[in-house]
Formats: structure tokens, C-alpha cells, sequence
């Protein structure tokens, strides 16, 4: 199957090479055989979960190699939620207060030089 990409950086070519995401008919016939033959060892009473155990009790380092090469290289988490955001306007006011506390600042009043002022 020809994939045709307007633009991009592919390769040498603009265009060249499959779109980010589309896969490979291999890629899509291995995964299958694979889901397959778990099914059918589950159906057989062999559990893959039991295979995994027995292949990491075997040769552990071999096995982590193995299942590393199933897991994304890259993991982007980023919670956008700030601790903040938990807290109630008691809990946030007395934050301030301890704050100005701390700093010497009255309600109002200029923060110290060099300081930000609470507000």
C-alpha cells in the first residue's frame, strides 16, 4: 500500500516514508499471531502471566531486556493540576498569613527589598 503525505520531513524527499502513526501490514500480522497464541495457551490452561514468571525466574536479566523492548522509550506525564488547587480559601489564607509572617509584611503593606509582595 503507497502512502502519500503532503509536506512533512520524511526523508530525503518531502513526503517520503508512511505518515506518523500508520502502521505496517508485518507489524499488524505479528501482533495478531502473537494475540492469538496467548489466547490459545490461556484456552490450554497455561496462563501467559505464568510463562512471563517462569522466563524471568529463568534468565531475569534476559527477560527485563525482553519487556523493555515492549515499553515506549519516552514517557511525557505532565499534570497540569497545581497543589493549589486542593486547597480551600481558609487553607490558602492562612498560607498568606504564614507567609507574611515569615517575611516581616503587613496585609498591605510594601514587601521587604528584594522580596515579592503578597498579595
Amino acid at each position: 500500500m503507497a502512502y502519500v503525505r503532503k509536506g512533512g520531513n520524511g526523508g530525503a524527499r518531502p513526503g517520503a516514508g508512511r505518515p506518523k502513526g500508520a502502521g505496517s501490514e508485518l507489524v499488524d500480522t505479528v501482533r495478531a499471531a502473537f494475540h492469538d497464541a496467548m489466547a490459545r495457551s490461556e484456552e490450554a490452561g497455561r496462563p501467559i502471566s505464568t510463562l512471563l514468571l517462569r522466563e524471568l525466574k529463568r534468565s531475569p536479566t534476559r527477560f527485563l531486556d525482553a519487556m523493555a523492548r515492549f515499553l515506549p522509550k519516552d514517557i511525557n506525564i505532565r499534570d497540569e493540576r497545581s497543589v493549589l488547587d486542593e486547597l480551600t480559601d481558609q487553607e490558602l489564607a492562612e498560607l498568606v498569613r504564614q507567609a507574611r509572617a515569615s517575611t516581616g509584611t503587613r496585609e498591605g503593606a510594601a514587601a521587604p527589598k528584594g522580596k515579592a509582595k503578597l498579595r
